[in-house]
C-alpha cells in the first residue's frame, strides 16, 4: 500500500483497484480509518476525532490530486482494460481525464462533443 503522506503521527495510504467509493486509508499509531475523499466522512474505523479532522484538513487540500490518483487506479483495473477507446476532456479544474467508452457510444459521443465545441483525442 502507498505511503501518501505521514504528519502528526498519522499516515495516509491508497490502494491500487481498491473498492468504491473512492477513499484513502489512515492510520494513526494503533487506530485506523478509511475516509471518503469526496465528503470527508469516516467510511469505517477508528481514528480519534483529532486525527480523523486532521485527515479531513489534509484531504480537503490535495482533493484533485487524490482523485486523480483514484482514476489512475481505475484506468489499470481488469474491467477498465484499453481497448483503444479511450478518450480525454477537460474538467472545469482544467485537468484531462481519461474515459473508457463503449464502441457503440464513441461515435455519438464525437458527434455531442463536436457540437458543444469540445476537443476529444482517441
Amino acid at each position: 500500500m502507498p505511503e501518501l503522506s505521514r504528519f502528526y503521527g498519522v499516515v495516509i495510504y491508497m490502494f491500487a483497484k481498491d473498492h468504491l467509493p473512492p477513499h484513502c486509508h489512515a492510520k494513526y499509531g494503533e487506530y485506523i480509518g478509511l475516509v471518503n475523499i469526496r465528503t470527508g466522512e469516516m467510511i469505517e474505523g477508528n481514528l480519534p476525532r483529532i486525527s480523523l479532522r486532521l485527515v479531513q484538513d489534509w484531504i480537503e487540500l490535495h482533493a484533485d490530486e487524490l482523485m486523480a490518483n483514484w482514476q489512475d487506479n481505475l484506468d489499470t483495473a481488469p474491467f477498465m482494460e484499453d481497448d483503444g477507446a479511450w478518450f480525454r476532456f477537460e474538467t472545469p479544474t482544467k485537468r484531462a481525464v481519461r474515459v473508457a467508452v463503449l464502441p457503440e457510444l464513441a461515435a455519438k459521443l464525437r458527434q455531442i462533443a463536436h457540437l458543444q465545441g469540445v476537443s476529444l483525442e482517441d
